[in-house]
């Protein structure tokens, strides 16, 4: 979820005809229609990735025939599709795969790149030792009894987003999703959520999962109000941590006044309930 740098989409996308609604495969369509895909409208450099930009592609000079497809490029190649553009530049919407499972699931007016491309990034790729160690360090600050120390969190989000800005970084494709999240998480949950489905995934096939991201995952998917699915990701949390404070804390919010009141009881000086 990274913020585009461009001032508006400065084309006009008004053409009648066939357009990709949600639920759609975006995915299944590209992988079908890339070849045709000849035009092409770049939208602007990626805050925070280094040579990538994202642009609109479209089968016609002159953008007449949507759907108009949005792509990841770096070093000027195609690396992903991930959306589709809408409307006019005034009144541009964007559909877009919060989670990159190929699926459109959001829609938005804002000018943002889902988190999950910056597995897409160039470059190799790392065990994701020093992301957990970094990610484990941020999950401490807010599962100790006195809370965050905003100074040091200060510290730790600038190491994690030089960290992601570093192309020479093994784990840059993890932090760059992390500040992804972290960037847009409180204005776009669904996205923050998808973000974070991906990147717990990419953690497990790479030896294990920091308890950052299912507390981050489960406050993504409450702010949504999807309780159930929250509760499952504290519950998760729990499992890599079964003396998490804030794990508990969590999981007793999504059960309602009596699980507060039983957690206020057990721990009555952590920072939260004070």
């Amino acid at each position: 979820m990274v913020r585009l740098i461009l001032a508006a989409l400065l084309f006009a996308l008004s053409a009648p005809g066939f357009s990709l609604a949600p639920g759609d495969n975006l995915a299944a369509f590209w992988k079908a229609n890339a070849v045709r895909y000849t035009a092409s409208r770049v939208l602007g450099p990626v805050a925070g990735w280094p040579g990538c930009e994202t642009a609109v592609l479209a089968t016609d000079a002159a953008f007449s025939q949507p759907p108009f497809v949005m792509v990841l490029r770096s070093a000027g190649r195609v690396v992903a599709a991930f959306g589709t553009v809408e409307g006019s530049a005034a009144q541009a919407t964007l559909l877009l795969d919060a989670d990159g499972d190929g699926v459109l699931d959001v829609r938005t007016k804002k000018n943002l790149v889902p988190g999950w491309l910056a597995f897409q990034l160039p470059g190799k790729r790392g065990d994701g030792k020093a992301f957990r160690a970094l990610a484990d360090r941020m999950y401490r600050q807010y599962d100790q009894n006195s809370g965050p120390v905003p100074a040091q969190m200060a510290l730790l989000v600038e190491s994690l987003r030089q960290r992601a800005a570093d192309g020479s970084n093994a784990d840059r494709d993890l932090e760059a999703a992390l500040v992804s999240y972290l960037d847009l998480a409180a204005t776009e949950p669904a996205l923050g959520a998808g973000t974070l489905q991906a990147l717990s995934l990419v953690l497990k096939a790479r030896g294990g999962e920091s308890a950052l991201i299912p507390l981050f995952w489960g406050e993504a998917l409450g702010s949504l109000g999807r309780v159930s699915e929250a509760g499952t990701q504290f519950a998760r949390l729990l499992v890599l941590d079964p003396k998490s404070t804030i794990g508990a804390y969590k999981k007793a919010e999504t059960e309602g006044p009596a699980g507060l009141a039983a957690f206020r009881k057990a721990h009555p000086d952590y920072w939260a309930v004070r």
